[in-house]
């Protein structure tokens, strides 16, 4: 999952970064037809998992542009075949988007949306997609058996969550509200038995509810219960299972209030400010149901590995970089709480990632801004000023706001 920060997965999540393997690209020549792809797609399927039933459906969505639906009908992703059928299938996907199979077809001269359910999907109204692109990261991850290599490609699935029924803030905020509570009581239930058992247990809240995405803060009493392992063990049998299917994005957020530095590489109030994609989480409570991975390896997962570490938000109060986390560069995804009028002119804009920007009204012109909006924040060093720009899907290009960092919230 491309995380930089993390999403996280999200879920999750960055491209990896090995060398790129050598591939001899074929001649160039009139791309083949979707009915081509889709033949190309279940003969590799079938010649290697021939228990495994794949279907693929394609068409012409527009010139230059097919659409491609591979199915199963089979419960093939929840179950024991699911690490077997989606490696095979991402193999394939990486030899059409990468390799550029079939003269180009979903690399070159066509570019291809990819579509994929089983049965257990379709049942829920929901789907995984991806674009393939000639530059498909994927090709540079040259061992198709690294865990590495698989969570790089499911990242790239759960970077465009579709539902095919329609999906509302309400729905978002109770989904949400749902599950904090059971995130809440499994931290309880772990303590129980201890005489200050209640001090280690967070209180949980929606901090933000769209239409397309939910943003729940945890919040820690101190930064040790926020870092401590088996507080976060929980994540994936509670919230990432009630977030499953809904098709909403979003991160969770585990939070701890101001504490004085204990380390001189940081100057000012500390706190932990760690954002979690929930998308990851959903990913990880389904490699549990299906069997591939147990509670402790999963646990591990979101507490060691990269992926799902997540990013860090805003750990200090007045510089946008924390410079013992990011060395100085800083890149943040996050989106808008909530503006409200600036005494001085202009909006004060509260963002998810915890951090304060003042912007100009000549902003509020030229980009379109509200609640819920996607934005990314960014300094390339941490003597340089921080930007943030406006970026929602279908942009080609971000809206760079005319925008004053002012510290944390």
């Amino acid at each position: 999952m491309r995380i930089v920060e993390i999403s996280a997965i999200g879920l999750f999540l960055i491209s990896f970064q090995s060398a790129a393997p050598q591939h001899q690209k074929q001649v160039k020549a009139t791309p083949a037809s979707p009915d081509t792809v889709c033949n190309y797609i279940t003969g590799k399927m079938t010649a290697g998992l021939s228990q495994v039933p794949t279907l693929c459906s394609a068409k012409e969505a527009a010139p230059g542009w097919y659409d491609i639906s591979v199915f199963s009908p089979t419960d093939v992703l929840e179950r024991g075949m699911r690490r077997a059928w989606s490696a095979l299938l991402f193999q394939t996907l990486q030899e059409l988007g990468y390799d550029a199979t079939l003269h180009g077809a979903c690399s070159e001269a066509v570019k291809c949306k990819v579509k994929v359910a089983d049965t257990y999907l379709s049942q829920h109204q929901w789907h995984y997609s991806t674009f393939l692109t000639e530059r498909h990261s994927h090709g540079r991850v040259a061992d198709l058996t690294s865990d590495d290599w698989y969570f790089d490609w499911w990242a790239d699935f759960y970077r465009l969550p579709e539902v095919d029924h329609p999906q509302s803030k309400e729905n978002a905020e109770r989904i949400g509200k749902d599950a904090c509570t059971n995130y809440v009581n499994a931290v309880s239930r772990r303590w129980s038995g201890f005489s200050d058992s209640q001090s280690h247990v967070p209180t949980c809240s929606v901090l933000l509810a769209t239409d397309s995405a939910v943003y729940l803060v945890a919040d820690f009493s101190n930064v040790v219960d926020g870092m401590t392992a088996n507080n976060l063990f929980d994540l994936p049998r509670t919230i990432g299972m009630d977030m499953e299917n809904t098709g909403y994005t979003g991160e969770l957020i585990v939070r701890t209030p101001w504490e004085h530095p204990t380390t001189s590489s940081r100057s000012g109030d500390f706190r932990q400010y760690k954002m979690i994609d929930i998308r990851s989480l959903v990913f990880l409570y389904e490699e549990l149901r299906s069997g591939l991975r147990t509670e402790v390896d999963v646990g591990t997962l979101l507490t060691m590995n990269f992926h799902f570490m997540g990013s860090f938000g805003q750990t200090v109060q007045l510089s946008f970089s924390d410079t013992s986390n990011s060395g100085g560069f800083e890149f943040r995804d996050a989106a808008v709480v909530k503006t409200i009028p600036n005494p001085g002119g202009g909006l004060l804009m509260t963002l998810t990632d915890g951090s304060v920007w003042s912007i100009t009204d000549e902003s509020m012109r030229s980009c379109t801004i509200t609640t819920g909006s996607h934005v990314t924040a960014e300094a390339e060093s941490a003597n340089a000023t921080p930007t943030v720009s406006v970026w929602e899907p279908g942009m080609t290009e971000p809206c760079k706001l005319k925008a004053l960092f002012l510290g944390a919230w």
